[in-house]
């Protein structure tokens, strides 16, 4: 099964929306590590893949979703996986109260952030070590202190970028989006070099990361 998924769900469910986005930019059967490719059929499959720690948090969401997707619906989803689908938020608050009072939901968000906040510090530290291998240590500072405050608004908050419905964001640095603050002083405007790469490819080594979960 391939399932493309690059869509936004729930976005105006106003009660979540600030603890985190419905965001699934890639196939759920996308090789991120080049050696071997995700591809889940069942809940419990995708369960098993993530209790292994073969995919981070937000990985599993976004295979969670495409399988909703896939079986019409929350509607036609087992008890079990409806169970699944409404603590992971993946579907909208509607849905989720057939299943959980508020006071359930709020505990549930709770753990979702956390678990969310947890997933992106990882492919924070990905990330970084990318630069620290990668750049001199002169320009390894320079990143550092540029997105200091975007790399906490990232790891705590969910804020990636403009294109992504953010303010301004690391995604916008790192890609030097046109329109933002960094269209002229992001990563692509910068005059580093960088080992084993060129700069627009560090740039998307960054970004797969940070929006994939790329090992």
């Amino acid at each position: 099964m391939r399932v493309a998924v690059s869509v936004e769900y729930g976005r105006n469910d106003a009660d979540m929306r600030h603890i985190e986005r419905y965001y699934y930019p890639v196939p759920l059967d996308y090789d991120y590590a080049t050696n071997g490719a995700i591809n889940v059929t069942t809940f419990t499959t995708l369960r098993v893949m993530y209790n292994l720690f073969r995919i981070d948090y937000k990985q599993f969401r976004s295979g969670m979703y495409a399988l909703v997707i896939e079986k019409g619906g929350f509607s036609y989803l087992t008890v079990d996986e409806k169970d699944m689908a409404c603590r992971h938020f993946i579907v909208l608050r509607a849905d989720r109260d057939t299943l959980y009072t508020l006071e359930d939901q709020i505990d549930q968000g709770i753990v979702f952030h956390g678990l969310s906040v947890e997933c992106r510090h990882e492919r924070r530290k990905r990330a970084e070590a990318e630069i620290y291998g990668r750049l001199s240590s002169a320009d390894q500072m320079s990143v550092m202190n540029d997105t200091a405050m975007l790399l906490e608004n990232y790891v705590k908050f969910g804020v990636e970028g403009t294109l992504e419905g953010d303010v301004e964001g690391l995604f916008d640095y790192i890609e030097s989006r046109v329109g933002t603050s960094f269209a002229a002083t992001g990563l692509l405007n910068k005059g580093y070099i960088i080992d084993g790469m060129t700069l627009a490819d560090l740039s998307a080594r960054l970004m797969n990361i940070l929006k994939n979960g790329a090992k």
